[in-house]
């Protein structure tokens, strides 16, 4: 059994030798698996509530401007400058006709009001049919003229951070259960711990290990053992410990790990540093 290996990124092929643990023939039913899983179902609700909610905003936001309120004319019967939203705004009393009775509000404006309309100007306004006391100057730039600018890019802000992280998850997952219907045998290392690498997200165990390759050289890669929280190893690992760790690779990103006190499989993302990459982790080129 001294001849077994295992094939990591990069054309990296490790020593093993055969494992001391019972580890499981499938990852189906495991804690990485169904908290990939659920990460995925989580997110792709978080999506679609997105994706019905943000059309919605947009259309309120707009409705002021594609003819949704009424147009009407309003006299200016008195304007106040005052300063608020780390900006000059001018609050414009409104006096105007709407559904056949005469109503009095105000509208603020973006601008200092000797900018603005004056006492005894008449300006356009769109008013709601629904809520007469919501009117909306037009021609004047204001919070409501910037709210459909301000909710589009606020629905993009959202969505666009959901649907790159559901594409990230989906592609650890899909990638992991072609790993596992493989049905590769578990390969059992020894390393020594070397440190740790910034992790990707909160739940990202990052881990540096030197072990030997086919040859007996030292070789260093990182093991980023996804969604832990926990160590995989009862004590530590430490600087300079030396630990077990049995793998289910094939050479691309994405592999099993497991080790003889935690024999449950977990995802980890499996990268070989480079040279530069191993100057900014402060360890030698190997």
């Amino acid at each position: 059994m001294g001849d077994e290996t295992v094939e990591l990124p990069d054309g990296l092929v490790l020593k093993a030798h055969a494992p001391t643990a019972d580890y499981p023939s499938t990852w189906k039913g495991s804690n990485s698996n169904r908290l990939l899983f659920g990460l995925i179902v989580g997110l792709a609700a978080a999506l679609l509530v997105e994706l019905v909610v943000a059309p919605i905003l947009l259309v309120n936001a707009l409705a002021p401007f594609d003819g949704a309120f009424r147009p009407a004319t309003a006299t200016v019967l008195a304007r106040t400058d005052f300063f608020a939203e780390h900006q000059y705004q001018c609050r414009l009393d409104l006096s105007y006709e709407a559904a056949g009775e005469l109503h009095r509000q105000n509208a603020d404006l973006w601008i200092k009001c000797p900018w603005g309309p004056r006492v005894g100007d008449t300006v356009q306004v769109t008013v709601n049919p629904s809520d007469a006391r919501d009117v909306v100057v037009q021609g004047f730039v204001s919070a409501r003229s910037e709210l459909p600018n301000a909710t589009g890019f606020g629905a993009l802000c959202a969505i666009t951070p959901t649907l790159s992280f559901l594409a990230a998850v989906a592609t650890i997952y899909s990638r992991t259960r072609r790993l596992a219907a493989q049905k590769l045998a578990w390969r059992q290392i020894t390393a020594i711990m070397r440190g740790s690498a910034p992790p990707e997200t909160s739940t990202d165990m990052p881990l540096v290990f030197e072990a030997e390759d086919t040859k007996g050289r030292p070789r260093v890669f990182v093991a980023n053992i996804r969604g832990v929280g926990t160590s995989p190893w009862r004590n530590g690992p430490n600087l300079g410990d030396r630990v077990e760790m049995a793998l289910v690779a094939n050479g691309q990103r994405e592999a099993l790990i497991a080790t003889p006190d935690d024999t449950q499989p977990r995802v980890a993302a499996i990268t070989v540093p480079n040279r530069f990459e191993l100057r900014a982790l402060d360890l030698p080129d190997l």
